[in-house]
């Protein structure tokens, strides 16, 4: 009796009870694989955004070069037509006209080109409506005849059409007058022409801004407003200072969020931009976790079926169970329990597996990713190499046969003669220069440097060594203090001490130049410090001077090529380490480096 109770108790409980485990152990299992997909998708999404604010800072880059050339080649142009006026004996309004309208022909960003006097009246233009027209109170103008060579302004309403514009304006001698100048009247909205080729991903724009941070132009569709970008652009305000920035910002135009790259174009002081929104940036992210959703109630669904089967199951093995227990009490002591193997858990390992190997695949893609953009950054310092490399050889060309007309002709021809053989002369060796120091630059970043114990006292001497001929001629003296062993490759470090030293010895005041190198520990680093008593740099330039062909001066005060800090950046940066200066101005300058200590991780 009391056996028949036990069993029918059992029956009644067991059955529920199984279910429930069952149900739980599928519960278990989903957890974990719900918070790994989780953890991948906040991987996803912020390798995503770093990506992508890398591809736009690339962009930004590109359209601020594209931006400055195309000013520079401007004011070229500007330059090579003041040239031809000053050197024509027959010069005409009318025939300055002439020339100005055909300069406006070649380009698609210019409204117009106008001469103006030294009272600030328009004497030619090539649209001649605007000839007599009053330009004293624009700000250009006031800029040239406060003894500026060129200019280029912020954005300025037109004087007639009332259209949103710029100028670059460039100081003009007419028949020995200096207070002449020619104006280009830019439309910002045309510099699209700059950037047309740029291939970007879907939701890609580009921006450029002016020195006050309004919107000069933009790539996408909009309505025109040239109001400042600046305060609620933090993003646009570090890169007006001098750096280059990226980051999300919430977007004037759209008030959407936008993943964005800011790059001051340094010579201009401008700011080029480039941007996508973020939720065009993430959509293929959202796409996946909507299939994964799917994917997991679908993984639900069949979890709890599976379970019920699985429920029904177990009470079929658990009757038998209670059968065979019935059996047993009533005396039948050979009855064998004979329950089988649950066949549907290994289904369910099959579901994890097929679940594991969609992680992996989408793993293996995000890396294959990066590979492909490694692989592309080694290609364009490669193309860059190879660029400066063959570059090498028809300047040879040209300098030969200039030498040899130099030797065969100086003197027998005119004064004005000699002087273009000196100026083609001078403009090849620049250029040599300039390539000479791209290749130095771009071998820089073709493989990694080789780090070993390096004395660094040994590096200054090579270095010293190597500068003996311009310190003789300088009068230049270096002194140096007890210098550390540190994890550097030899080479490079002494170039490195080469640089620095030359630019104290260049930048000089009118005393001999006198340098003295320290180092100090600073935790896992040493701290470098290259001391000299030049003329200084002035605080808003500190950060600047590091980027390629940056220059405070012009090449007739001090030559090189602008290069040299960028190397010397380069090489630091390279090393794990960082580079900054400390200057007053008249007083002299400090460059501080860091490089790693022996034995530091």
């Amino acid at each position: 009796m009391v056996s028949q109770q036990s069993n029918a108790g059992w029956k009644k409980v067991m059955p529920k009870t199984t279910g429930g485990i069952l149900a739980g152990i599928m519960l278990a299992a989903l957890i974990p694989i719900l918070l790994l997909q989780s953890a991948i998708y906040v991987f996803w999404y912020q390798t995503r955004i770093q990506t992508e604010m890398i591809a736009n800072l690339e962009f930004a880059r590109s359209v601020a070069w594209s931006f400055e050339s195309h000013v520079q080649d401007i004011r070229r142009q500007l330059l090579v037509l003041g040239k031809a006026i000053e050197s024509d004996p027959a010069f005409s309004i009318e025939k300055a006209g002439t020339l100005l309208s055909i300069l406006k022909s070649q380009y698609a960003t210019v409204i117009r080109f106008s001469i103006v006097d030294d009272h600030g009246v328009i004497l030619a233009s090539s649209d001649p409506v605007f000839i007599g027209m009053f330009v004293a109170d624009r700000d250009y103008y006031r800029k040239i005849q406060s003894g500026q060579e060129w200019v280029i302004n912020d954005l300025n309403l037109g004087p007639m059409a009332n259209r949103i514009q710029f100028n670059i304006a460039q100081k003009l001698r007419i028949k020995g007058e200096h207070n002449y100048l020619i104006v280009a009247v830019i439309d910002p909205k045309m510099l699209g022409v700059l950037v047309h080729l740029q291939e970007r991903p879907a939701g890609g724009e580009f921006t450029i801004f002016d020195r006050s941070g309004s919107l000069a132009f933009f790539s996408g569709e909009m309505t025109w407003s040239h109001a400042s970008w600046a305060r609620r652009d933090e993003i646009l305000s570090l890169a007006m200072h001098g750096k280059e920035a990226m980051g999300t910002i919430l977007y004037p135009l759209d008030n959407r969020k936008h993943v964005v790259a800011r790059v001051p174009i340094n010579q201009i002081g401008w700011t080029a931009g480039a941007s996508r929104s973020l939720d065009t940036v993430m959509a293929p992210i959202y796409r996946n976790a909507i299939w994964v959703a799917i994917l997991n109630g679908l993984l639900l669904m069949i979890s709890i079926g599976s379970a019920l089967v699985l429920r029904g199951f177990f009470i079929r093995k658990l009757n038998r169970l209670r059968e065979q227990a019935r059996f047993i009490a009533g005396g039948d002591f050979s009855t064998r329990n004979d329950v089988g193997n649950p066949v549907e858990l290994a289904e369910l390992e099959k579901s994890f597996n097929a679940m594991a190997e969609e992680i992996e695949s989408r793993q293996n893609s995000l890396k294959q990713a990066v590979s492909e953009l490694t692989r592309s950054n080694q290609e364009l310092e490669q193309f860059a190499y190879v660029a400066s490399h063959d570059l090498q050889e028809p300047l040879r060309v040209i300098s030969g046969f200039v030498q040899l007309i130099e030797r065969k002709y100086k003197g027998r021809l005119d004064s004005e003669a000699d002087r273009y053989i000196t100026f083609i002369t001078e403009a090849v060796q620049r250029q040599q220069e300039l390539i000479r120091d791209l290749l130095t630059y771009s071998r820089l970043g073709r493989a990694e440097p080789r780090l070993v114990s390096t004395d660094a006292t040994k590096a200054v001497q090579a270095a010293i060594q190597n500068m003996h001929q311009i310190m003789e001629e300088t009068k230049a003296t270096v002194t140096v203090a007890d210098l550390p062993v540190v994890q550097a490759d030899g080479q490079q470090l002494i170039q490195l001490f080469q640089n620095l030293i030359h630019n104290g010895i260049k930048f000089r005041r009118i005393v001999p130049p006198a340098l003295h190198i320290s180092a100090s520990r600073e935790g896992d680093f040493w701290l470098f410090a290259v001391q000299d008593n030049g003329i200084g740099i002035e605080p808003q330039y500190w950060a600047q001077i590091f980027t390629m062909f940056k220059r405070l001066h012009t090449r007739k005060d001090y030559p090189g090529t602008g290069i040299g800090l960028a190397i010397c950046k380069k090489i630091v940066e390279r090393h794990g380490g960082r580079i900054w200066v400390d200057s007053r101005p008249g007083e002299g300058s400090t460059f501080l480096f860091t490089l790693r200590a022996i034995g530091a991780l």
